[in-house]
């Protein structure tokens, strides 16, 4: 009954691209006020990496109008324009979470999900713009 249980779970078959798992883990996070803008990042994150890009616009649209009424990191967001493909929309949202001091950017150099942004110069710049240092992490399997 946890929901931050859950979260881990869903994040879990996330780095193990099990997107239907992750899903079914998401459930119980999404229907939560307190905790739908992090489930609803992480459900577009899979709706992309499955295809569904019209649903992961979707989510896209729902954090924004949930922006419009409370605050929501921009951290969600750029994960679904990471499963996008969108690096470059991804990599400025990530910026904006760090100027906006989001508790999790000093973990930005660890966390799985930006993996795809690694590489890029401009993360790379971010990281050290918001002195969080890089790390060497194994290749992705």
């Amino acid at each position: 009954d946890s929901l931050l249980a859950h979260r881990y779970l869903a994040l879990t078959h996330l780095a193990q691209n099990d997107y239907v798992e992750a899903a079914s883990a998401l459930r119980p996070l999404v229907s939560n006020p307190d905790r739908r803008p992090g489930a609803l990042g992480l459900a577009g994150l899979g709706f992309a990496k499955t295809g569904r890009v019209t649903a992961a616009r979707r989510a896209i649209d729902e954090l924004r109008g949930l922006a419009r009424i409370r605050h929501v990191p921009a951290y969600n967001e750029s994960l679904v324009r990471i499963g996008l493909g969108e690096h470059d929309e991804a990599i400025t949202l990530l910026g904006r979470a760090a100027d906006e001091r989001f508790p999790w950017a000093i973990h930005f150099n660890v966390d799985p999900l930006l993996d795809p942004l690694r590489q890029q110069p401009r993360f790379r710049a971010l990281l050290q713009r918001a002195t969080i240092p890089e790390v060497a992490l194994p290749p992705a399997r």
